[in-house]
Order: C-alpha cells, then sequence, then structure tokens
C-alpha cells in the first residue's frame, strides 16, 4: 500500500545533545518546583539504575548540570523541545499565539491564531512530539476553528471549518484543505521561526508506514455475506426478526399532523418506496392501520405530555403481550433550544418509565418532504433495532470474545462534580447489541472508585466462562487516570484464571491526520498506520478500491491506544479488526460508519444521563440503574 504523510514535521538534526540541572528526589510525594520537570534519569551515563529527579533548564542553586542525548529521555527531549520553542515565541512581537489555560507542563502546545475572519479565526495548534516507530522528534501541526465570544455555530462558519466547501455542500476536500492550511502555515510563519536554530525541521512533512484491513463483511438475514447492509437486508431480510407483537403510538400536535402522516406512509413503503419499501418488505415488521394508534397534543408541553402518559397506560393495558413503540413528531423549537420546555428529554424519559420504546422525530430535521425522503430508511432501522431486532451484524476477527464499551458520566453544580457515575455497553464482537449495566455511581469519588472495581469484578467474571474466553474493554478519550488504574488492577485478578482481557482505548478527538497522495489527500477505508508499539491510526471511512470518488467529508482516522503492550502483533491486529468491524454496526443509520458502536453508543447513553439529571423531578439517575437489553438510546 501506498504510504501516507503524517501532520508531522521531523527535526532536520536528531542527534543533539543538550544540557539541564537536576536534584535527586528520594520521596515522589515531594513537591516540585513550579518550573521543574520531574522525570527519571541515571544516576551515571550509562547506568542500568535510574532513580527520579527534578529538572530545570537553567542554573539553580542546589543542581547539578547533566548532559543528555535526545534518545536518553524522549518524554525529557520533548519537553526540551517544547520548552525551547515556547522562548522563541516569547521573543517574537509579530506573531497572534497563546497556550491553553491549563499548565503547559501537561498540555505541550502553542496555539497560533492564523487567520482571522468575522466568525472566528484559523488557528495552527503546533505540539512536540516523538513519534516512536520511526524513532524521530518533531512537531505535529493540527488545524481547527475557533468560533469568536458570541459568535454562533452556523454554516459560514462550517465552511471555515472545511466541514462544508465553498458552496455549502460536503466537504470531500476536507483532508486536502487541511495539508494546505497546515503547509501555509509552515511556509509562511513556523520556517522563518526555527531555521537556523536547533529545532530546523525537514521541509517535507514525515511519511509513515501502512497496513490494510479486512473489509467490513456484514452478515445479514439466513446468515447471507453481503458488502452492504441496506442491499443485503433489501435481498436475504434482517439477521435477526421480531418475535413478538408490536403497536404503534404516533403522538403529534395539529402542527405536526402532516409530518405524522408522512412518516406513516414512509414507514409503509407508500410514500418513498424507491428509498425505503417499507418495515414490512425490509424487515418483515408489520405495520397497518389496525396496528397504528395516535394520540393528539394541544402543544408538546408539562401539561399535554402528562396527559399523555395515561394513553401509554391504556395501551398497555390493551395489548399486554405486544411491544409498544411511540412515534412523536415535535413541531420546531422544542429540541436543543435553550429555555425551551425539553419535551424530547421528557419524551424519552416517560418512554423509560412505562417500559416501552420511544422514536423523536423533529419537524426541525424534515420541514421539507425530501429530507424526509433521504432519512425514512434510517427512521425505519432504528424503529425496528430499538424494538429489539437485529437488522444485520458483523462479522468478526476474534469469535467467542466480549467487548464492553465503558462510559462514564460527572454531574456537576457550579463546576463541582456531585456525582460519580459509570456504565457499561456489552457487544459481542459480531455487534450483537447485549444488554446496558450500571457499574458505580456515588457522590464520593473514593466510594464510586471502590465500587466499580467490584462491580467491573463481577460482571467480567459473570461472563468468562462456556461461552467466552475473552474480553475486550474499549474506552473512551475521556476516561480518567483514577479509573483506568481500577480497570487494571481489576484485569490483573482475572487474567490469574488464565482468561485474556484487553483493555483499548479509542478517541475520536485527537491531534493526527494523514494524508495520501490522492487528488482529495483522503486515504482508502480500513487503512492503518502505527505510531508506536501500542498505538495506530485507523481510517473507518476513506476512499474505496475501484471507486475513488467521494460523495461526503470523510471523518478523521480513529486513534487506538492499547493500555498494555504484551498482546502478540495477531491479537493486536484482530482487535483492530474488530474495531473497524464494530464502525460498520451502527443501527442509528445505513451509512454511519466513522466510530465502532462500543464508544459511539457509551457516548449516547452519557448524553441522555446528563440530560435526563436536569430535568424536573428527575432527582437521581435510577431509570437507567436498571439493566437494559434494548437499544432505546439509538
Amino acid at each position: 500500500m501506498d504510504d501516507l504523510q503524517l501532520n508531522f514535521l521531523p527535526l532536520d538534526n536528531q542527534g543533539q545533545q543538550f544540557s539541564v540541572y537536576r536534584k535527586q528526589i528520594d520521596n515522589s510525594s515531594t513537591p516540585r518546583e513550579s518550573d521543574d520537570y520531574r522525570v527519571n534519569l541515571p544516576l551515571n551515563s550509562g547506568d542500568e539504575e535510574w532513580v527520579l529527579f527534578d529538572v530545570a533548564l537553567s542554573e539553580k542553586s542546589d543542581y547539578e548540570q547533566f548532559e543528555c542525548n535526545f534518545s536518553l529521555n524522549p518524554v525529557l527531549t520533548t519537553h526540551y523541545i517544547y520548552s525551547k520553542f515556547k522562548l522563541l515565541m516569547d521573543d517574537s512581537q509579530k506573531i497572534d499565539f497563546y497556550t491553553p489555560d491549563k499548565k503547559t507542563i501537561v498540555r505541550k502546545e502553542i496555539c497560533f491564531r492564523f487567520k482571522e475572519y468575522d466568525e472566528g479565526y484559523s488557528e495552527i495548534v503546533v505540539s512536540p512530539y516523538f513519534l516512536k516507530e520511526k524513532f524521530l522528534f518533531g512537531f505535529l501541526f493540527e488545524h481547527r476553528f475557533s468560533l469568536k465570544k458570541d459568535q454562533v455555530f452556523n454554516r459560514r462558519t462550517q465552511i471555515l471549518s472545511f466541514s462544508l466547501d465553498s458552496s455549502g455542500r460536503p466537504n470531500v476536500y476536507f483532508y486536502k484543505d487541511k495539508l494546505n492550511e497546515i503547509s501555509s502555515f509552515i511556509n509562511s510563519v513556523f520556517s522563518s521561526l526555527t531555521t537556523s536554530t536547533e529545532l530546523e525541521v525537514d521541509p517535507e512533512l514525515g511519511w509513515i508506514d501502512t497496513n490494510k484491513l479486512d473489509v467490513k463483511t456484514y452478515l445479514v438475514g439466513k446468515r447471507n455475506e453481503a458488502y452492504s447492509q441496506f442491499m443485503g437486508i433489501k435481498s436475504s431480510g434482517p439477521f435477526r426478526e421480531l418475535d413478538q407483537g408490536v403497536r404503534y403510538l404516533f403522538v403529534f400536535s395539529e402542527r405536526t399532523r402532516s409530518l405524522a402522516r408522512d412518516i406513516y406512509s414512509g414507514l409503509i413503503g407508500k410514500l418513498f418506496p424507491g428509498q425505503f419499501p417499507g418495515l414490512e418488505k425490509m424487515f418483515n415488521l408489520p405495520i397497518r392501520k389496525e396496528l397504528v394508534g395516535h394520540h393528539l397534543v394541544s402543544n408538546f408541553d408539562s401539561s399535554s405530555i402528562s396527559g399523555l402518559a395515561q394513553k401509554i397506560n391504556e395501551t398497555k393495558s390493551s395489548y399486554p403481550n405486544d411491544k409498544i413503540i411511540m412515534l412523536a413528531v415535535l413541531p420546531m423549537g422544542f429540541k436543543g433550544v435553550e429555555a425551551a420546555y425539553d419535551a424530547y428529554g421528557h419524551l424519552k424519559l416517560m418512554a423509560l418509565q412505562k417500559g416501552i420504546y420511544c422514536q423523536v422525530v423533529t419537524e426541525d430535521t424534515f420541514y421539507k418532504k425530501d429530507q424526509l425522503k433521504w432519512s425514512i430508511s434510517n427512521i425505519g432501522l432504528q424503529v425496528f433495532s430499538k424494538l429489539g431486532g437485529a437488522p444485520w451484524l458483523v462479522k468478526p476477527a476474534k469469535s467467542g470474545c466480549l467487548i464492553f464499551g465503558l462510559g462514564t458520566v460527572q454531574e456537576k453544580i457550579n463546576g463541582e462534580v456531585k456525582k460519580y457515575t459509570a456504565y457499561t455497553v456489552c457487544l459481542d464482537s459480531s455487534g450483537d447489541f447485549k444488554y446496558i449495566k450500571p457499574l458505580a455511581s456515588s457522590g464520593d469519588e473514593r466510594g464510586y472508585l471502590e465500587s466499580l472495581k467490584e462491580s467491573l469484578r463481577e460482571v467480567l467474571s459473570g461472563e468468562l466462562g462456556d461461552s467466552y474466553q475473552s474480553v475486550v474493554l474499549h474506552l473512551p478519550y475521556k476516561i480518567t487516570r483514577n479509573e483506568i488504574n481500577v480497570i487494571k488492577q481489576v484485569v490483573g485478578k482475572i487474567r490469574e484464571n488464565s482468561f485474556e482481557v484487553i483493555v483499548i482505548r479509542i478517541n475520536t478527538k485527537h491531534k493526527f491526520l494523514g494524508f495520501s497522495s490522492h487528488n482529495t489527500c483522503v486515504p482508502y477505508e480500513s487503512t492503518f498506520s502505527q505510531l508506536s508499539r501500542t498505538e495506530f491510526l485507523v481510517w473507518a471511512e476513506g476512499l474505496q478500491y475501484g471507486k475513488e470518488i467521494l460523495h461526503k467529508r470523510v471523518s478523521e482516522p480513529l486513534y487506538v491506544e492499547f493500555l498494555e503492550s504484551q498482546e502478540n502483533w495477531e491479537t493486536k491486529r484482530d482487535c483492530l479488526q474488530d474495531i473497524l468491524n464494530l464502525t460498520g454496526a451502527n443501527w442509528r443509520g445505513f451509512n454511519s460508519k466513522a466510530q465502532p458502536i462500543s464508544i459511539l453508543y457509551s457516548r449516547l447513553i452519557a448524553k441522555f444521563m446528563k440530560e435526563f439529571s436536569y430535568l424536573d423531578g428527575v432527582e437521581d439517575l435510577e431509570l437507567v440503574s436498571a439493566e437494559s437489553v434494548a437499544p432505546w438510546f439509538l
């Protein structure tokens, strides 16, 4: 495969030496001076025994001078490069830059306001970086668009951030535009700062090797294989049908009656048969007039939604053996509008409390019939999946393996954490949804971590055995160091029983981007590159072989980190393949494949839990504290 250029410039001179001033530390809990950096170094050059030192970059009383090679301690070298670069910036008078509010010793980055617009700034974030796979030191360059104060996010800002092209359509040249902006900054600003200094860089972005994972294969009805979810189901049916009767309850106001009628017509396959043949033909899910009820509300306010509860109770009493799904059609101005009554959240909450399913459609999204035309298939997909059907699965790399996506929520009041909550989404490696289960909830962090440790041990131990010999934990990027330490303790204990437990952190927000030689600069889908022994970039979206024409913006790669390096290459590759596969197991939409569902589903649940916590009358999140065996959050 063709290699990729990383958004990384290596230093021209990789064999440098530099002087530091250090003082040995006997106790790691001893406070350090604010300007010092604490690292391990050898007592004498060449010693195998390393001890802890506080390090300064300038002479200090009681500190000894010590000579370092760049290769001695890459962590210290990266800190040294950042400090030297910041000195260059401090001496510059004409460049608009700033450093993060947090301690720069933690976030080693400098943000340049490269271009100013009425709406905000095109910024380039520069960070020192050690590319372990190539053993190269240098700088990463990340582009982002930063809004000015009180500027709302709109079509213009999406164009300036390269999400949309200049005509307002999805930007298929997203990667190329990013590369051009970064290259322009390097040529006009960065090179002039570092030329003829010890931080002078190579003129060309660094290259990284690439490998290819297998193309995602979908399992549909009769376990037939397909490369397209939609076409596979259309020809063979869903992987698993519903085994229980269904009743539909449409909820709408006079304003949204027409939209509700269009949605019903679309779900029976009458309105847009070319885009969606209907629930019955696609999923073998009956939907007829005698299965459909309706409830008219005067408005989607508190009193009207309270009155809806009676209708739900009546429907449940009339059809006790059927599953019930409420399809609520909201008018404009309710979802996501500040100070508006949160009808969306209250409807979702009521459905959970009543033990029914809920699909909310908003007039904001579908005020034009043509917009519904291209979304009705996804609405039908979500309805079928929420009711417990499995439209498709993916062909796994690791069979007999369970995957747990861990999610955490912090409830804050005035910036202070009042409650810590953790839960898990359980899937198998084919993407089959198993359950959501709470793990811990407490207002005290220490009590929360103890509860998390015990609950996680119980869940993992209960699943491993005759059916499953392997477990992979997928952690989100926001998980804390304390939570990771607890997880590692649990994993260590379970491994004593000869079970395989792998811990992986998956980030959708990171600093990395790779560019291909294609005219869009987009890599091929299923490409992956190795940054270090434990770090990888995986492209879940991209060019298709033989179909190199893009019709939408391609997302950035996934950053995947194995938190322990004991796995062999074959195991790591299988884990990467399953991560890629799980990006295609998203039942929210037929073409949704930017991130694995283990992470996506956790994020969606966290969003709902936070939203529910602010609703009137909800003092706790007990409603999600019961194990859920259906993906209600889609």
